[in-house]
């Protein structure tokens, strides 16, 4: 049976029946906080006959994460990434749907229900997405959900408008895939050591079938709530983009996009115009920052509908310009670790 027929099959299934479903969970030096994850999946609506939960612990010290319909499955430290993690995960799920959150992440009672609904109503649809939103936190946290982390962020479920609509990628923090997508060997990549290996896999299997967003399937992701913590991500996040173009077919695509989105190489352009044009650059600079202070309000306006706090408003630009510079510092990170690893 080829993947189409399979989820036509799965599309069409009898009225109130819902598919069997494995969520799978991995987590590395973050036990309690991924106990707390299954527990909020065990206590979802979902029917627990049609529910199991696999749990990859890598780790040299087993603790096992119990309850009803949980998995619990254990990797020797080894440092392999979080790729070779869900990969031991998909090999030990059974279920027609299989569905990936994070193990800092709380799901709604209706998580699973509303992840899974999208996959009943469309057979043409491969995977579907899911809103991450944050629980209560500083604005530091609230600005990271407004600009799009992790996840999407809240401009996902802006965007959607409470309709389901269609996605070029997805996240493993909220996602579903049905197992037939996965039968023709797609998996995880698992040379990634920082981030990314989600994006590959979901824009492949965006090729051949739809990806749909319900922003009703509801998750909420721990933030980093502080400007230490948002640029210490981004560094990562900078340095799996070197890891995606290493690892892409679409090597051009993604450089293009690293180009495009850099902050320090707008920063020189911007340098470059201003001895060309003979206008001194520190003030120059000083006019391009309030400038982009005042876009960056702008260009997220809709975002009042959300957070209303005046402080989280005010330090949105911050905030996004500490991510800039450190996706950006990430990437020369990468790219002087591989010379390094070269010579």
């Amino acid at each position: 049976m080829n993947a189409t027929s399979s989820a036509n099959n799965e599309a069409h299934l009898p009225p109130g029946e819902l598919p069997h479903v494995s969520v799978i969970v991995v987590t590395k030096g973050n036990h309690a906080e991924a106990e707390a994850a299954v527990k909020s999946i065990i206590a979802t609506d979902y029917p627990p006959d049609r529910r199991e939960i696999v749990i990859v612990e890598e780790t040299d010290n087993p603790r096992p994460i119990t309850g009803h319909g949980t998995r619990y499955v254990v990797l020797a430290t080894r440092n392999l990434g979080v790729g070779a993690a869900r990969n031991e995960g998909l090999r030990h799920a059974t279920g027609e749907i299989i569905v990936f959150t994070d193990d800092d992440c709380l799901v709604d009672r209706d998580w699973l229900k509303e992840l899974v609904r999208p996959l009943q109503a469309n057979p043409d649809a491969g995977a579907t997405a899911g809103a991450v939103l944050v629980p209560e936190c500083g604005p530091i946290g609230q600005c990271e959900n407004i600009l799009g982390f992790p996840g999407g962020g809240i401009g996902f479920v802006h965007a959607a408008r409470g309709r389901i609509m269609t996605t070029p990628t997805f996240s493993t923090c909220n996602c579903a895939i049905r197992r037939a997508v996965l039968a023709d060997g797609l998996r995880f990549h698992e040379g990634f050591k920082f981030a990314g290996e989600d994006q590959l896999l979901s824009r492949a299997i965006a090729e051949k079938y739809l990806i749909l967003y319900n922003p009703g399937a509801r998750v909420r992701h721990k933030p980093r709530d502080s400007f230490a913590g948002v640029f210490k991500w981004l560094v990562r996040r900078g340095q799996a983009q070197v890891e995606t173009v290493r690892y892409s077919y679409k090597k051009r695509e993604h450089v293009a996009y690293i180009i495009h989105t850099s902050t320090l190489v707008r920063l020189l352009v911007a340098i470059a115009l201003f001895t060309v044009l003979g206008i001194p650059v520190i003030p120059g600079l000083a006019v391009l920052l309030l400038i982009y202070y005042a876009f960056t309000l702008w260009r997220f306006r809709w975002a009042r509908t959300y957070y209303r706090s005046v402080r989280t408003l005010a330090l949105l630009p911050i905030v996004k310009l500490v991510m800039d510079i450190g996706m950006s510092a990430g990437v020369i990170k990468a790219l002087f670790a591989k010379k390094r690893v070269e010579s």
